[in-house]
């Protein structure tokens, strides 16, 4: 059976759509007549649905109370699209759902509906499926989503007064740029030509932002587009480019930083569930979310294969050689490598929220100095002639 969406008119003339299993669509339509609705449109569910993180959190965490109530993960599915038939949520949860009746195992069919599940909750979901861990790692992966959900919006609030006051710093230049600015020259008049430097420059920019501002706007547009095209179609760039990502200023220390945290964290969870030190290597580097650490871990897996200790194949690992492995040293010389590991994540996770504190601390105040220099120098522009005219008018 497959799923399909509809939309009609039920017997009271009120408009209905939802979702419902055939084998065809003259099925689908026989079934919604015998429920009294007059189907306008009956289509397959296969449209590409985006949900947020907070629609896959909950979705990740529903699904691992019904699995530990003893529900297959079919059933599982059937009760939480009874819940949200008719929204976007509804479609994604029959589409993961059909696949899985099919013979796809539960993590290629998250994958497949849409492009919402990244490779980190692929990764995580597929080390649970190999460690027969299901409800607890999707528990886990829930509370992973909802803690970056809560990290995001605590970034956006402390960015809206930043934002607020460089929108404002914008407006204002706008203002003194396209207004102030060529109604001080006109008033100038002929003494326009001995204007102060400043006001040239700034006269010269202001003109320039007008006229021609929208063509460095298409370049980076167009670069940006070039480059999300070449990332997601070409596998050796995206790694090139995730390998750059490390090298940025502010931002690649914090991108070290949760890479080492995802794959510790994960290394535990896979251990305690009983996954194999190889595989928990594979996996843990897929779900670091960076492709050039993946391949990495990939590769010193089957160096473990063929018998190196696990903290010696770490080490050959950028950033997981710093501090992990050697907490993974001792973890193997104190037969105690999941708990080791377990603290290495909670380090990490106590760096990152360290490390996203003090980047918003710096932000505020370097937006609140590059704004108000800015409009600074836009007042000046602005002054410095009419305090000219005033002294020449002295004269």
């Amino acid at each position: 059976m497959k799923t399909y969406e509809y939309s009609g008119f039920s017997t009271d003339g009120k408009s209905v759509r939802g979702l419902i299993e055939a084998d065809s669509i003259k099925e689908a339509r026989e079934k919604l007549a015998a429920k009294q609705v007059l189907a306008e449109k009956v289509a397959l569910s296969e449209r590409a649905v985006r949900l947020n993180t907070a629609d896959r959190s909950s979705i990740y965490r529903e699904l691992s109370e019904l699995l530990s109530a003893g529900l297959p993960v079919d059933k599982a599915f059937d009760t939480m699209i009874k819940a949200s038939e008719a929204s976007s949520r509804g479609v994604f949860l029959s589409q993961v759902r059909d696949s899985v009746r099919e013979g796809a195992r539960l993590s290629a069919a998250l994958g497949s509906a849409g492009n919402s599940v990244g490779r980190f909750e692929q990764a995580m979901i597929e080390s649970a499926e190999k460690s027969a861990a299901m409800e607890l790692m999707l528990a886990r992966l829930a509370d992973f989503l909802e803690e970056r959900e809560q990290l995001k919006e605590k970034i956006q609030t402390a960015l809206i007064y930043p934002a607020l006051i460089l929108t404002v710093g914008i407006c204002a230049a706008i203002m003194m740029l396209g207004i102030l600015i060529p109604r001080t020259i006109d008033a100038l008049g002929s003494e326009a030509s001995s204007l102060p430097k400043l006001t040239l420059f700034m006269m010269a920019f202001g003109s320039f932002i007008f006229r021609w501002g929208w063509v460095p706007l298409g370049i980076i547009a167009a670069g940006l587009a070039y480059l999300v095209f070449r990332i997601r179609g070409d596998d050796d760039f995206a790694e090139k480019c995730d390998r750059a990502a490390f090298r940025l200023p502010l931002y690649g220390k914090g991108y070290r930083i949760l890479v080492c945290q995802r794959f510790s964290k994960t290394m535990a969870l896979l251990l305690e569930g009983g996954v194999s030190v190889i595989d928990a290597v594979i996996l843990s580097g897929r779900a670091t979310g960076s492709r050039w650490i993946a391949r990495l871990c990939a590769e010193q897996a089957e160096g473990i294969r063929h018998g190196a200790k696990l903290s010696e194949a770490m080490k050959n690992v950028p950033f997981i050689a710093d501090v992990i492995a050697e907490w993974l040293a001792v973890g193997e010389a104190a037969g105690g490598l999941e708990r080791m590991t377990a603290r290495a994540g909670d380090r990490y996770t106590r760096m990152w929220e360290n490390y996203i504190t003090r980047s918003l601390g710096m932000l505020e105040p370097a937006i609140l100095i590059f704004v108000g220099g800015f409009v600074l120098l836009v007042a000046l522009s602005v002054l410095l002639p009419v305090i000219q005219l005033g002294k020449m008018a002295g004269q």
